[in-house]
């Protein structure tokens, strides 16, 4: 993280949250030896620096215990089992590559915090009383470029404010 943050500043920005990526990121959901070791190291390195997770996953619950921030995400690309956890690229319905059903997807998950799960159940992937921080789009999803900017193209139309995510005024769901 000390070395992201130095290409950040050196380029001109900076280290706005932390993101687990791929199978970490999925392992730190349901496993609490994982999700404490992430959670350790944004704490040690600065618990200040927001962390993008899921709701309600092992990860989620141990930022809140350690007094770091979760930001709640979104996978705008990826089928969601009933439980509200991605599922595995293996499984049938684990990527979203049409563009019209990514747009209506990610002004869904802005506007009520739901997605419609691989089983056809209505399911609640924002946090309780809460709302989405961020969605994504895996750039390795095929058509990546079309589905973000379909997305895009529906936030806007929806009236949905865009903006990096944790930025308070400018978080997914929050309306212009």
């Amino acid at each position: 993280m000390g070395a992201l943050e130095v290409f950040a500043r050196l380029a001109g920005g900076r280290v706005g949250y932390v993101k687990a990526h791929g199978a970490l990121y999925n392992a730190a959901a349901r496993h609490t030896g994982h999700a404490a070791a992430i959670v350790e190291a944004v704490a040690l390195y600065d618990r200040t620096l927001p962390l993008l997770c899921q709701p309600r996953t092992a990860v989620w619950e141990r930022a809140l215990e350690a007094g770091v921030r979760p930001l709640a995400e979104g996978f705008i690309d990826r089928g969601y089992t009933d439980e509200g956890l991605l599922v595995p690229r293996s499984a049938p319905g684990a990527l979203i590559t049409d563009p019209a059903e990514a747009a209506e997807r990610a002004l869904r998950m802005a506007e009520s915090g739901t997605v419609v799960s691989v089983s056809g159940s209505v399911v609640r992937i924002a946090p309780d009383g809460g709302e989405l921080a961020a969605l994504c789009v895996h750039s390795d999803t095929p058509g990546a470029v079309g589905l973000a900017a379909a997305v895009r193209e529906a936030l806007a139309s929806g009236g949905v404010a865009v903006g990096p995510p944790g930025a308070a005024a400018d978080r997914v769901g929050a309306r212009s």
